[in-house]
């Protein structure tokens, strides 16, 4: 399945850095400023099962409300996000990202973070898409990959974040979205841990944020 390939081809970590390339050192990010949200409550409750609600139609509503923040997040960063200004999908200057699916690349490819993130965006829908001349559920919710489906998300979703934190903290800055980004990840944190999603492993890249938010 995707997923399993996933873990062993699209991920790699990087024994020869490239010293040309300047990320930001997210152990220096103050926490004054990771800490700055759009809300003050308490996004661990937020997140949370509602009492009688099925659990996968709730985790299928929380990757959409994920999926549309990093939509968002992305347009925040026109044209500072570019296929010249980031020719790879990198989290810092350890971590590279390559794009597979079933579809057009059904082998692991080197695609720019813009590509990368539209790319994702774009492949996220289609598995998520309601058949609006048959019924109003996702099939996705129905299938019994779904729990799988919802982890690779889940973790192409964190490879986003890593990437604008690393790369784009600066622009985000100048622009005054910080608020807007550290609240939509930790919503996202709370919710991928709430519900099992994504491993220690998985989030290693933003553990200096994860530590701070």
């Amino acid at each position: 399945m995707l997923s399993f390939f996933e873990k062993n081809k699209t991920v790699k970590p990087k024994k020869h850095f490239d010293v040309s390339k300047k990320f930001h050192d997210l152990k220096k990010i103050p926490s004054s400023e990771l800490k700055r949200r759009l809300v003050d409550i308490d996004l661990r409750k937020a997140v949370q099962l509602p009492e009688g609600y099925p659990e996968e139609d709730w985790i299928y509503i929380g990757l959409l409300d994920c999926l549309y923040h990093v939509s968002l997040l992305q347009n925040c960063l026109y044209g500072e996000c570019t296929d010249e200004s980031c020719p790879v999908m990198n989290a810092g200057s350890k971590y590279e990202y390559l794009w597979q699916d079933s579809d057009q690349h059904k082998k692991a490819t080197k695609v720019s973070a813009p590509q990368y993130i539209s790319l994702f965006l774009d492949w996220s829908e289609k598995l998520l898409a309601v058949d609006e001349l048959t019924s109003t559920e996702c099939a996705a919710v129905q299938s019994p990959e779904f729990r799988s489906t919802a982890k690779t998300i889940a973790r192409r979703l964190i490879r986003v974040y890593g990437h604008i934190y690393y790369s784009h903290w600066d622009v985000i800055l100048e622009r005054g979205a910080e608020p807007h980004l550290n609240t939509c990840f930790c919503q996202f944190l709370c919710f991928v841990q709430e519900f099992g999603l994504c491993s220690d492993k998985d989030i290693e890249p933003l553990k200096d944020i994860v530590e701070k938010v």
